[in-house]
This record gives C-alpha cells, structure tokens and sequence, in this order.
C-alpha cells in the first residue's frame, strides 16, 4: 500500500459502507516525488474520483487539515453518485 492509498482508501471503504449496492470500489496510485502524483477511486464501470497533484499536497499539518481535505474529496464523490443517479432515473422515465 502507498501513501497514496493510506491516503484514500478510507474514502472508499467509507463509500461502500454508505452504498452497499457500489461494488468493488479500487484505489488506483501513481505515486511520484518529481512529477505529479495520480490517484482514481473507481467501481467495476464508473470513475467516482481522479486527480492529479504534486506529491507536497498530500502533506498535511495537522490530522483535522487531513480530515477536512478527505472530507472535501467524499463531497465530491457523493455529489458525482448522486448525479449519475438522477441521469440514470431520467433515462428510465422517458
């Protein structure tokens, strides 16, 4: 396990723990101290995070500023979730 997924595999065991019906949720990392570092959480068919940031942005002051910055990730996953939730409905209604 890298930094990376010590990182944000919290985030994704939290998601199945809040989405029991997202299968196989997988931390992917390229972690890298001279260029950028990736991370993508994905299911079996769909990417719920990705990004891509200079390794020093994943050092934290404090564990609260940790927590804040994972926080804000889940945020996003949640919203894009939700998202996909409402086009899927939409599809099924017409």
């Amino acid at each position: 396990m890298t930094f990376i997924h010590f990182i944000f595999d919290p985030v994704a065991r939290q998601i199945e723990k809040d989405f029991p019906d997202i299968k196989r949720i997988s931390v992917y990392a390229e972690p890298s101290y001279d260029d950028y570092s990736r991370v993508v959480i994905i299911t079996e068919n769909k990417v719920l995070y990705q990004d891509c940031m200079k390794a020093w942005h994943l050092v934290f002051s404090s564990i609260f500023e940790m927590k804040t910055y994972l926080e804000e990730v889940y945020k996003k996953i949640l919203e894009k979730i939700n998202n996909q939730s409402r086009k899927e409905k939409s599809k099924k209604g017409r």
